[in-house]
């Protein structure tokens, strides 16, 4: 059963990115006893493209990167990533009435040129967020290696005995880390145990390079420092940090413009007090860290812009849902699947193996647009990106009956506030739909 540990959300990097073009992307993490072998081939050095088309040039270049490990875990996961199933479109050959009819709150696309003239795109780097007044800013890192590996495994074999009745097999490497890390997380939180603090020294002890940003806090600047040193470690990640923007605003009015109205509508979402700006994060990952695989809240529409490093992506439609082995008592509540598409091996997991997603490697200067897709990103080197999320005319309804299904009337009553200040020919149109009039 559940235990201290596995209360501990399942977050992991948001990864996107590519200005011109497909890359193809083979991903391998093999092992041995002593080590953790991270194997990237990029099978493609150049792209080329054309209005209508895009062409491969080969060949392919391979770099091999160690990852230590003390031995108590063999991970294994297998990715070849295809860079071209999700759709591209420059952003001066997308019309309104195609935005609306084909891809707005339908099915992702791939967008270009948008940053073409953003400051953040020429101006943004390591060195910018390591000297300005931004770089006291003080974040929360998380690291995706073995131990989250474990629990994405332990969290899988118990969704899919729960719907086929067929136990998978645990590594034992797993279920040892797991057991001492259940007896960290006793030991600490036991009177006169040193508590969070204690838990997080232990794990790291424990872990060692692949502990010390489990939960580590540092100021902005000093982890820029460390990407730029290239000292940063495997799978560590910034994730969803929205509140440098709410405390330094012209990072965004600034350097996130302008900003192409298909991400930036008319928005309905719940104010939050910040003008907005705890929908807006900074994602910041080095390589071998990666998202959940999920889908945004209530099916908001989400952007992700790629900034600098490249960034693979799968992506599955809304109906997926049943693929994702979602705990049974919070399938239409939850958002995130104990899956690691890029990770562990669902072994017995049928719906999902079964399941075939859109895959894309994206290239700095370039943003996904993800609807209300379930999705998973991994970052194949360090790289940096914005996220935006918003509720507009063509996705409105379907958040307020999902919110609706999760008793979320509360919510609702928010979007509706925001409706009706802004449309009221829509307001009036949902408040019979949703059945509120």
């Amino acid at each position: 059963m559940a235990k201290n540990r596995r209360s501990t959300k399942n977050d992991n990097a948001e990864d996107v990115a590519s200005a011109k073009g497909c890359v193809q992307v083979n991903v391998v993490v093999c092992t041995t006893l002593g080590a953790v072998i991270v194997v990237i081939a990029a099978n493609c050095a150049m792209v080329l493209m054309s209005s209508s088309a895009s062409t491969l040039m080969m060949p392919a270049t391979q770099t091999i990167k160690e990852v230590p490990w003390k031995g108590e875990v063999l991970l294994t996961a297998a990715a070849e990533v295809q860079c071209c199933q999700v759709e591209r479109r420059h952003i001066d050959t997308m019309t309104q009435e195609a935005w609306n009819e084909v891809y707005n709150a339908k099915r992702p696309v791939i967008l270009q040129g948008v940053m073409d003239k953003w400051p953040a795109r020429t101006e943004w780097d390591f060195d910018f967020f390591r000297k300005g007044p931004w770089s006291s800013h003080e974040v929360q890192l998380k690291q995706h290696g073995p131990f989250q590996a474990c629990m994405d495994t332990e969290r899988t074999i118990e969704r899919v005995q729960e719907r086929h009745g067929s136990k998978g097999q645990m590594d034992p490497n797993c279920e040892a880390l797991l057991s001492k890390v259940d007896t960290i997380y006793e030991d600490g939180m036991a009177e006169g145990g040193g508590g969070l603090d204690a838990i997080s020294l232990a794990l790291q002890e424990l872990l060692g390079e692949h502990g010390r940003n489990v939960r580590r806090k540092v100021q902005i600047g000093t982890l820029m420092g460390e990407m730029l040193a290239n000292q940063s470690d495997y799978g560590t990640y910034l994730f969803l940090e929205s509140k440098v923007f709410q405390k330094h605003p012209e990072l965004w009015t600034k350097y996130i413009t302008p900003l192409h109205p298909f991400l930036d509508p008319v928005d309905f979402s719940p104010h939050d007090g910040n003008e907005g700006a705890s929908r807006r994060n900074l994602l910041l990952g080095s390589a071998g860290s990666r998202s959940t695989l999920h889908m945004d809240p209530y099916g908001w529409t989400s952007w992700i812009a790629v900034l600098s490093g490249s960034k693979a992506f799968r992506v599955w439609p809304p109906n997926a849902t049943k693929a994702m082995y979602m705990a049974s008592e919070a399938a239409d509540s939850s958002f995130a699947s104990p899956i690691d598409s890029f990770g562990n091996d669902p072994e017995g997991a049928t719906d999902f193996l079964s399941s075939q997603p859109l895959e894309a490697v994206l290239q700095p200067g370039e943003i996904i647009v993800t609807m209300d897709w379930w999705h998973q990103a991994f970052n194949l080197e360090q790289g940096l990106a914005i996220t935006g999320n918003f509720i507009d005319k063509g996705n409105v309804l379907n958040v307020a009956e999902r919110a609706l299904k999760n008793d979320r009337k509360d919510m609702v009553e928010d979007i509706l506030a925001q409706v009706e200040k802004k449309d009221m020919r829509l307001y009036r149109k949902l408040s019979r739909e949703l059945g509120l009039s």
